[in-house]
């Protein structure tokens, strides 16, 4: 392990991200795949550097070169969806596919927002709910999230607010912000549920 790698990795697991970045840059660069792994998550979320997809996307298909791992080719899928466009949806399509082969279940709920919305695929109502539940069933909170806001919309389901209520408690549940506050309006709006 070099100097570089060592200084990087103990900044990082400190969150020391800015003082991280540097030595991280240096070790992946030099083919660290745990290096590469946290610069890559740092650019994704923007942790103690400006956040940028493309080194983000660089850095993390360097750790899967080395490491295959399955919720990395989940992050990368998600890293392509946030790029955007036909070609991008297409290789997001691909990762995400790979990673839920493999189990991942985020991977699913990813998959189902595309059937839903048409990213790539085409819409398909029936693999957007067996993906979306295999998020849920799995504690994926945006698929919990998503699905309430199916019910409560109506939108490719039958308006159902206590169903609704219940797929945002358990989102909440699990951390899931935009569910606590769409739990709080569904709560005023049907002032009869619970």
């Amino acid at each position: 392990m070099t100097a570089a790698t060592l200084l990087g990795n103990t900044y990082d697991k400190l969150e020391m991200y800015k003082e991280a970045a540097p030595y991280l840059t240096i070790a992946a660069d030099a083919g660290d795949s745990d290096s590469q792994l946290a610069l890559g998550l740092m650019y994704y979320r923007g942790d103690g550097v400006t956040k940028n997809l493309q080194l983000a996307l660089k850095y993390s298909k360097e750790y899967l070169i080395a490491t295959d791992n399955p919720v990395i080719q989940g992050v990368v899928g998600g890293i392509y969806y946030e790029l955007g466009g036909a070609d991008n949806f297409k290789k997001s399509y691909e990762y995400f596919t790979l990673s839920a082969k493999r189990g991942n279940a985020q991977a699913y709920a990813h998959l189902g927002l595309m059937y839903l919305f048409g990213k790539y695929v085409e819409k398909d109502v029936s693999k957007t709910k067996e993906y979306l539940d295999i998020g849920i069933n799995n504690n994926v909170s945006f698929a919990t999230y998503t699905r309430g806001l199916m019910y409560e919309n109506g939108f490719e389901e039958e308006v159902n607010p206590s169903k609704a209520m219940e797929l945002y408690k358990r989102a909440a549940e699990l951390g899931n912000i935009d569910a606590q506050q769409q739990l709080s309006e569904l709560k005023i709006k049907y002032t009869n549920l619970k």
